[in-house]
């Protein structure tokens, strides 16, 4: 009888530090998991876990796990995670919270008992996470040219030498979506052109021809980097496809060729026969989004390459061979909701 009263005595002490110890496995079932500072979805988001990540749980508060993290610091911390995007592999079920025993008043001189463990102040919440998803509001400026498949005028002169961009402003809105590899259309508006400028045969001139377009670029982009609280850096590709709402041509100069009263204007659009409205290309580029407390503030450079020949043609007319396009260097900046 006293070997069996031991034996009971030990197994009564032994089963509850084994159960204590009996570690609680979660895998995250879905594919981004935010871990917060508290057990609430307004907590501050520690870290994020992806699909399939195994995380050890000390206990279940409600509805939330109690986990152990480590942060780029290297500093343990206490954090939660959602019951909900987690599956329990081993250890304790997760079916029900943790009852806690009813509290009773302890024995007087008794020793106020203290944690096991002190859990470290929670990370600051920058206010950014990193979804990509949402509108845009952008402004631009660049400076833009057009090329030509001949280089020669009807003189038989370089017009490269006498060519520099035409420097111009833009803005739009815009939508994105997606994580690493998303996807984005703007509508904006832009200012595209070319100056032609120089002295040729004893004349000074200038002439510069300006295009106003309403562009609607269909983008890619994939994101180099991106995580909570750091800035998300970023390539661009795609296509545009844009409509000329304005086109003229301001030209001044002096010179024995140079006709009174030595300047003028041309609407190019007012012969309807002499230039195709439609202009399209293709978009490449990159750019950075950094958070400013719920804003995202991003910088963006983009070059637009035109495919569209610019020169109508009409029927009975033999086309030039100088298959006129445009092409705009633009930086890109604006806000992020």
């Amino acid at each position: 009888m006293k070997k069996l009263a031991i034996i009971l005595l030990c197994l009564a002490v032994l089963a509850p530090l084994a159960a204590a110890g009996q570690a609680i496995v979660l895998k995250v079932k879905v594919q981004t998991a935010n871990v917060r500072a508290e057990a609430d979805t307004s907590g501050a988001v520690l870290k994020q876990v992806s699909l399939g990540t195994l995380l050890e749980a000390r206990q279940k508060v409600g509805d939330w796990y109690e986990v152990a993290i480590t942060n780029e610091t290297g500093a343990r911390l206490t954090a939660y995670i959602s019951a909900s995007v987690v599956d329990v592999v081993s250890g304790a079920t997760a079916a029900a919270p943790v009852q806690q025993p009813p509290a009773q008043a302890p024995p007087v001189n008794a020793p106020v008992p203290q944690p096991a463990y002190r859990p470290q102040a929670p990370v600051a919440d920058s206010g950014y996470t990193p979804s990509t998803g949402g509108f845009k509001l952008m402004a631009a400026f660049g400076s833009g040219s057009i090329s030509y498949d001949t280089s020669k005028d009807t003189s038989g002169n370089d017009v490269n030498q006498y060519k520099s961009g035409r420097m111009g402003f833009g803005g739009g809105i815009g939508f994105e979506t997606g994580s690493t590899l998303g996807f984005e259309i703007d509508l904006l508006y832009l200012q595209k052109g070319v100056v032609f400028s120089g002295t040729a045969e004893g004349n000074t001139f200038k002439a510069t021809m300006k295009l106003d377009e309403v562009s609607l670029p269909v983008l890619l982009k994939f994101h180099l980097l991106n995580k909570a609280g750091a800035p998300d850096i970023y390539l661009l590709g795609g296509g545009e496809i844009a409509y000329i709402m304005t086109a003229k041509a301001d030209w001044n100069g002096t010179g024995p060729d140079v006709p009174p009263p030595g300047s003028g204007s041309e609407d190019l659009l007012k012969d309807p026969s002499s230039l195709n409205r439609l202009d399209y290309g293709a978009i490449l580029g990159g750019g950075v989004t950094i958070p400013l407390g719920g804003l995202k503030l991003f910088v963006e450079a983009r070059y637009h390459l035109g495919f569209s020949d610019l020169e109508k043609k009409v029927a009975g007319e033999t086309p030039s061979d100088a298959k006129p396009k445009t092409s705009l260097l633009a930086i890109v900046g604006g806000f992020k909701f």
